[in-house]
């Protein structure tokens, strides 16, 4: 485990772009539904953006992109065509889209009752203080699983991990990883493969990842499949400056979280009115 901390802590800078397709299954008789999910991620320490968008039969949550620039936090609603602006830096991930280069190691994530819909970042990957310490480690058919037990409180209750590693090129890496809700049912899968060597320093990483989750019912039902494949990903590249501020232009309102008030609008009459922006 601490081998796999290093490699990925390693990760100083990341260019990733991917796409999904999934399937919703069928809920108390309404039909079940399949999609596609887009997901573009730029990280390089603090700084971060993300563009989100999900196709409409899905039903999920609105299009979106975010950014921290290091000084500023942003939010552009395609739809509503708003930007909005705020000086504090936020874990708070909106949005429907998974990230796969976090996907393996859920077990991080910070998405708790006292920070609700938070993300992971990249500089958690090196943080030493989030690798919880697993409860146990079994051999298990030359891998090894790992057990993570009642690490991440979610609606108040405990949840629990079993991470499966596997070797590749001799570096151990995440095969698999179990969640587990507080009754004990499994609560999601998350199935790694197509291990790729990006930067030597960091190792392999998979390009394909599938998911399942479940209820919590005692049947555990399968409520959503999806399968992730990354089509480009770089790892320790520079990147400019620019990729982590939001092009104001592409706004019709720009709404100033700080003084809360729109610095843009469409029309110009809301412009210095403190109104908060309709969100559709």
């Amino acid at each position: 485990m601490e081998a796999l901390r290093a490699r990925y802590g390693r990760m100083k800078s990341v260019h990733l772009v991917t796409h999904a397709a999934i399937s919703i299954f069928a809920e108390k008789g309404k039909p079940g539904v399949s999609g596609g999910l887009f997901f573009e991620y730029w990280a390089d320490g603090n700084r971060y953006r993300i563009k989100c968008s999900t196709d409409r039969v899905l039903n999920l949550a609105s299009d979106v992109q975010i950014a921290y620039d290091g000084h500023e936090s942003q939010l552009y609603d395609p739809v509503a065509s708003i930007l909005s602006l705020s000086s504090a830096e936020s874990r708070q991930l909106p949005m429907a889209c998974l990230n796969p280069l976090f996907m393996p190691l859920d077990f991080l994530s910070p998405d708790t009752n006292e920070c609700m819909a938070c993300g992971t970042m990249l500089q958690d990957l090196a943080d030493a203080n989030r690798w919880r310490q697993p409860g146990g480690e079994i051999a298990d058919g030359g891998g090894s699983s790992v057990n993570f037990s009642d690490i991440v409180a979610e609606d108040g209750n405990k949840r629990s991990y079993r991470l499966r590693l596997n070797y590749v090129s001799g570096f151990a890496v995440p095969a698999a990883l179990t969640k587990f809700y507080a009754s004990g049912r499994q609560e999601g899968q998350f199935t790694m493969s197509d291990f790729v060597t990006k930067d030597l320093s960091v190792g392999p990483v998979p390009m394909r990842l599938v998911v399942k989750s479940f209820d919590d019912e005692a049947n555990s039902r399968a409520t959503m499949e999806g399968t992730w494949v990354i089509d480009l990903l770089e790892i320790n590249k520079p990147l400019d400056s620019h990729i982590f501020t939001i092009d104001q232009s592409s706004a019709r309102a720009v709404w100033d979280g700080d003084a809360q008030v729109f610095i843009k609008s469409s029309d110009g009459r809301a412009v210095g009115r403190k109104v908060v922006p309709n969100k559709q």
